[in-house]
């Protein structure tokens, strides 16, 4: 009996000491070497975290119910200004983690996306910015893309705004990236 539990203390000691070295290995010698692109990784997950739930908890203050019981979203949605400071601090990373909303299913998720987006001027966020006002799946978010263009310098923007209003599948798109081209070419 008393080999038994013997043995049984000294299987338990092991499993301690072999999770002990898997949760601090530099304790153990096998201390990992962290590369550039694992700390970037580490950044951009964080990063990532973060502006997901500030766009959620942007998203949820908007909802309201309606007298009726029905639920409802005041539009536009806007962020809080600390939120738009938070998200702007992160630069680069802040819009690669924007560019993901593009592929949301969830037009509500590219609209607080698109604001966020807006508090970058850099050619960078351009890129991002053009992938909404082409690729989005929803008329009213290429739209407002293509309102948030003209945020840049005209010479950069033109080609742009002229490709989508040749190309994109919906009329009231099309005409208004003709509108911003006509107010560009009445501009002084």
């Amino acid at each position: 009996m008393k080999s038994a539990r013997l043995g049984t203390f000294r299987g338990n000691y092991l499993i301690v000491a072999l999770c002990f070295l898997v949760c601090f290995p530099a304790v153990g010698g096998t201390s990992r070497q962290y590369s550039k692109g694992d700390t970037e990784r580490d950044v951009q997950a964080s990063v990532r975290q973060r502006i997901m739930l500030i766009i959620q908890r942007t998203i949820a203050r908007s909802r309201f119910k309606t007298s009726y019981g029905l639920p409802a979203v005041t539009m536009p949605i806007l962020p809080s200004d600390e939120d738009l400071t938070e998200v702007k601090s992160h630069g680069r990373d802040a819009v690669r983690v924007l560019e993901e909303y593009l592929r949301s299913k969830e037009a509500l998720d590219q609209n607080v996306a698109l604001r966020f987006l807006g508090q970058f001027n850099d050619d960078f966020s351009l890129a991002t910015l053009r992938g909404f006002a082409e690729k989005s799946k929803f008329a009213g978010i290429r739209q407002q893309a293509l309102f948030g263009l003209r945020a840049y310098p005209s010479g950069k923007v033109k080609p742009i705004i002229s490709g989508i209003e040749q190309n994109d599948p919906d009329p009231e798109v099309r005409a208004t990236a003709r509108r911003l081209l006509a107010a560009d070419s009445a501009a002084p």
